[in-house]
């Protein structure tokens, strides 16, 4: 087993008491992950807890931070040398539009085979296919694969879903794996008519980016791994430590 894959194990033991659910995971064990980017919807009051395990990693060399508004960057570098990202998600925010709502998906969350708490199925395609409608591109060979292997039922329920949130005319759920201006522009209609997304709530969130950017070109915040190659060990003081 390699050190991405001794580090995803650990990682996800170690985070079982958090509440979280990982996005657009299509693999049910952390030593399948093959994807450098993890991105997991979590109360940003957690974070301190994450901070923690990542602190104290056996695995890590280096641990890093990048912060914005809606979610932060954990940049991080294994024994090996190897670079993964982590994106901790506390709102589903893009160009200041919200186009999911976090506490619908922490509360409607499931624990995998694979011991990874998981959004559910129909919420966890929903933002596959959102991400890749907005920004304009297809859905990932591997992600259809990944859909295409739910059963009749699941896929039902994922197509129901779909239809009644957005009103769009589908015949099969497999039409929303390519990318079709019609529907891009149905959808982000749909979204912007939200409470959440009036014209103040939206300029609100795009200058909370800008400020958080302009701060990242000043000081990216860098957390010291106490590294222990004898496995990992918890300190006491820890949760209540400044790291960053």
């Amino acid at each position: 087993m390699g050190d991405k894959a001794k580090f995803l194990n650990h990682f996800f033991e170690r985070i079982s008491q958090i509440r979280y659910a990982t996005m657009g995971l299509t693999v049910l064990h952390p030593e399948e992950i093959a994807e450098d980017i993890i991105q997991i919807a979590i109360n940003r009051e957690d974070t301190r807890k994450i901070l923690t395990v990542l602190e104290f990693s056996p695995y890590l060399k280096r641990v890093r931070l990048e912060e914005k508004p809606f979610y932060n960057f954990i940049h991080l570098k294994l024994s090996n040398g190897q670079w993964i990202q982590i994106q901790l998600i506390y709102g589903f925010v893009r160009k200041g539009i919200q186009f999911m709502n976090e506490k619908e998906v922490l509360n409607d969350c499931t624990v995998n085979n694979g011991g990874i708490k998981v959004t559910s199925q129909h919420l966890n395609f929903e933002y596959v296919w959102l991400i890749h409608c907005l920004n304009k591109t297809n859905v990932p060979n591997h992600q259809q694969l990944f859909f295409s292997q739910y059963n009749r039922n699941e896929r039902s329920a994922i197509f129901a879903h779909i239809r009644s949130r957005y009103f769009l005319e589908l015949n099969v759920l497999d039409e929303l794996y390519t990318f079709h201006k019609k529907t891009n522009r149905q959808v982000y209609e749909k979204i912007i008519r939200r409470k959440e997304n009036t014209w103040a709530k939206r300029n609100i969130r795009k200058t909370l980016y800008a400020l958080y950017s302009a701060l990242n070109l000043i000081k990216t915040k860098s957390i010291k791994v106490q590294f222990k190659g004898s496995g990992y060990h918890p300190f006491s003081k820890t949760e209540r430590a400044r790291v960053f």
